[in-house]
Formats: structure tokens, C-alpha cells, sequence
């Protein structure tokens, strides 16, 4: 059997090393923030920020000295992560949407014999598989339209195919999970989302996006969605509140394990987006102000259940971004006090938050929830002080 698959896009703009493209080396993945010549060595190197600390030597530096060329300066987004690397075929820069798919979800046979073409996708050949045997191959292909699930984590996802072929080959997936990825920037994501006019539920666990500042390519992008997943991804909060503001019907979010540890209160608190959220989860956070993260989610304060357990937020901050904000996840943050809420900061929505496994120590502090959540119905604080002590 020999399978091919040709695009009608340029391989080598994918599969080259570029400034804040995704690689992976082995079983690391990281983003190449420089490329050129490092002193007192020869030839080109490739500085990488490596989404595992562990697997950095220094911050862009060489002898102490900080690398800076004419064109690019290796500046890292989390100090001690970066190393210095040689181009080589070791290297994956990732692959299509449907490659990927096809990998994973067709089981392309391993024998000899006449081989025939089915293409996929509406491109004229945009993506041709040649094969023996082709008859239950296009039967597997056919059913990518009949799915509703699509689970491409650790498949090495980079960029969206060609106009119209992910809308082809599956126009009916309702879940997509792209987590582990090699995406490079929320555009991709965009590109790829706008395809699947059915999707509801996105995971985007474990990835590095590029800084999010413009969300014009995105505005089509994620009418339909109503769950977002993005742990461990390094988002800030801003990212976050310009992200929903081009997703009007997501009721579930997620953004636990991204290192944050303020809000911004009241900055936030002229943005209209997700009005209809319902569930706010920042689970495994730094958060510690219990005010910030009330007035930078002020207009989500339908939510039902809050969890801030190890997390450092400002609870008045945010609460008023989601009036519909029923639930509030904070477990395993780092609050340590909860003040009395001051004359008309009350949260009237929320119904029930989780602050298990944060830092409370008086029941002083669960008295003062009443002030700024009187509507509360459950509240889990297992794993404070104030009940383990």
C-alpha cells in the first residue's frame, strides 16, 4: 500500500522553521521565538521556548548575553524555558486538520496490488489518497460526514486545510478536541472552528497560542459554540474577556492551570461578551484577591457554581462580565480572605461555588459570603484551614 496526501497549499511554508511556529522534538513541544546565527558558533540555530520548564536551559541567552539580531530578539513569555536547537528532521512542525483526521480515523490497508485515488474534500484534489483497496477506505472516508465527535488530541494539528474541505469531509461535528496541539495562534483555530458551522463543545487544552489582540478573523468563527476548554494554555484573563466577546452563546468555561493570579476588576467590567455563560471554572489558578475576581466576572452573575479553591481572583471583578453566570469554580486557588462586600456589590445570580482546597481560616470569611452572593444555595469548602485544621 502507498499512501500520499497532496495539498493544494505550499508544504514547505508549513514545514519550515518560522518565528512563532509550533514544533515538536521527541515527545516536547515549543514555539520558535529566534532563528539565525548564535555567537562564536557556526551555522543556523533555533531558539525554543519549550512548554515544559524542564526542558529549558536559559531565557534566550547565550553566556549571559541576551541574542539580538536585526530581525528578531528571542524574548521568552516564561523565564528559564528556552533552549538553542539545530534545524533538523527530528523536528515535527505538525500537520493539516485532515490529514490528521484521516490518520487517525482510517485505517488505510497494508498490501500490494492495483492501486486506485479517492480524493477528499470539495478542492479538486486538494487531498488525494492513493491506495490499494480503495473500496473500504471510501467507505471509512464517507462517515466522516455522519460524525459528531472528533477527538485529534496529541495528533499534531498545525493548520486548517484548504477553504471548504474540513466543511466537506465532516460537516456535522458537534465536539472537536484539538488539545496538544501545534496551532500556532487563535487565527488558526478560528479558521478551523468556521468550518464546523454544528460545533458546540471545544477543547483547546495544553496549547500556546500566539497573543490574542484582534479577533476580526474570528467574528463568524464560534457563533454556535457553547464550551470552551482552555487549561493549561498560559491565556490571561483580557485573552479571555476579548475571546468571548465573539462567542454569544458560550454557557461553559474553562480556564484552569494558566498561572493567573489577577483579574483586573473593574477594567473588564464594560464588555458585554458571554452573556450567556453559566459555568465559570478556574481551577487550579494563583487567584488570591476574593474582590477581583467578583468585579471582573460582575457581569456573569447568573453563574450556579464557583470553585476557588487554590486560586488568587478578586471575585467582585468578574462576576459582573456574565449576568448569567449561575456556577463558579475557584478550587485550588490561593484566597485567603473574603472581605465584607461593599453597599451594592452583591452578586444576585450565583447559586453555587466551589472554593475547596484554598487558604480560608475563619468562618468569618464564609459569613461575608452572604453579602456578596445572597442567592447562594451550595458552597464545597473542604480542604481550607478553617475545616482541615
Amino acid at each position: 500500500m502507498i499512501s500520499t496526501f497532496t495539498l493544494s497549499m505550499e508544504p514547505d511554508d508549513y514545514r519550515s522553521p518560522r518565528i512563532g511556529r509550533r514544533i515538536k522534538v521527541h515527545e516536547h513541544t515549543g514555539t520558535i521565538r529566534y532563528i539565525g546565527e548564535v555567537q562564536d558558533t557556526r551555522g543556523i540555530w533555533l531558539g525554543i521556548e519549550w512548554d515544559d520548564p524542564a526542558r529549558g536551559k536559559h531565557s534566550g541567552q547565550k553566556d549571559g548575553r541576551q541574542l539580538v539580531s536585526p530581525f528578531s530578539i528571542f524574548s521568552l513569555r516564561v523565564a528559564g524555558t528556552g533552549s538553542f536547537i539545530r534545524p533538523s528532521p527530528s523536528i515535527s512542525y505538525g500537520q493539516s486538520f485532515l490529514h490528521a483526521l484521516i490518520s487517525k480515523y482510517v485505517d488505510l490497508p497494508h498490501t500490494t496490488g492495483h492501486k486506485e485515488t479517492v480524493i477528499l474534500g470539495s478542492s479538486n484534489g486538494a487531498i488525494e489518497v492513493e491506495a490499494v483497496g480503495l473500496d473500504k477506505v471510501r467507505a471509512k472516508l464517507a462517515r466522516f460526514e455522519r460524525l459528531r465527535e472528533i477527538s485529534l488530541d496529541v495528533d499534531e494539528v498545525a493548520w486548517a486545510d484548504p477553504l471548504g474541505d474540513i466543511k466537506k469531509a465532516c460537516p456535522n461535528v458537534r465536539s472537536l478536541d484539538l488539545s496538544n496541539s501545534l496551532l500556532p495562534s487563535w487565527d488558526m483555530v478560528a479558521l478551523i472552528a468556521a468550518e464546523l458551522s454544528a460545533l458546540r463543545a471545544l477543547s483547546l487544552n495544553c496549547n500556546r497560542f500566539s497573543t490574542l489582540t484582534d479577533t476580526k478573523i474570528m467574528h463568524a468563527s464560534f457563533l454556535g459554540l457553547k464550551e470552551l476548554r482552555v487549561d493549561q494554555t498560559m491565556i490571561s484573563w483580557p485573552e479571555v474577556i476579548t475571546l468571548t466577546s465573539v462567542m454569544p452563546n458560550i454557557e461553559y468555561l474553562e480556564v484552569g492551570y494558566n498561572d493567573m493570579k489577577i483579574l483586573g476588576g473593574t477594567a473588564f467590567q464594560n464588555y458585554t461578551s458571554a452573556t450567556k455563560l453559566k459555568i465559570l471554572n478556574f481551577d487550579g489558578n494563583e487567584l488570591e484577591e476574593w474582590s477581583d475576581v467578583m468585579m471582573s466576572t460582575a457581569s456573569f452573575t447568573t453563574c450556579i457554581f464557583i470553585h476557588a479553591s487554590i486560586l488568587m481572583i478578586s471575585t467582585n471583578e468578574w462576576i459582573r462580565l456574565y449576568d448569567s453566570l449561575e456556577r463558579l469554580i475557584l478550587t485550588s486557588n490561593r484566597i485567603r480572605r473574603i472581605m465584607l462586600a461593599e453597599p451594592k456589590k452583591a452578586i444576585l445570580n450565583i447559586k453555587h461555588i466551589g472554593l475547596q482546597d484554598n487558604l480560608l481560616s475563619s468562618w468569618h470569611d464564609i459569613d461575608a459570603l452572604n453579602e456578596w452572593v445572597p442567592e447562594l444555595q451550595t458552597l464545597n469548602i473542604s480542604g481550607n484551614p478553617l475545616v482541615s485544621g
